[in-house]
């Protein structure tokens, strides 16, 4: 027997902003993803530098047509897309800076 689970019917209750998802603003429109700055640190043998690595999870449909260098705003920063990383199954991660390209 196969088990297929079919993730794009249960977006919404995974991107709900009451629970894990945070609003978002693109194109002057409110979105809703998920949210991750977490720390990143690099070892260069000659000592570790600290960073963040910035990146949210949205459902594919919010972004449609989005490109490097468009701006996301999140938690009252602006964020620049980097990375675009769709998952075939409705969900895109987009890898962040908060340096402009």
């Amino acid at each position: 027997m196969t088990l297929k689970a079919d993730i794009t019917s249960d977006l919404s209750t995974f991107l709900n902003s009451n629970e894990f998802a945070t609003t978002i603003t693109y194109n002057s429109t409110s979105i809703v993803g998920i949210f991750d700055d977490a720390y990143k640190g690099i070892n260069l043998a000659t000592g570790e530098i600290e960073s963040t690595d910035p990146q949210v999870i949205i459902k594919a449909s919010d972004i449609s047509g989005i490109e490097h260098g468009a701006t996301l705003i999140i938690n009252s920063t602006t964020y620049y897309v980097t990375g675009i990383h769709p998952d075939g199954a409705g969900l895109t991660t987009l890898m962040l800076s908060r340096d402009a390209p």
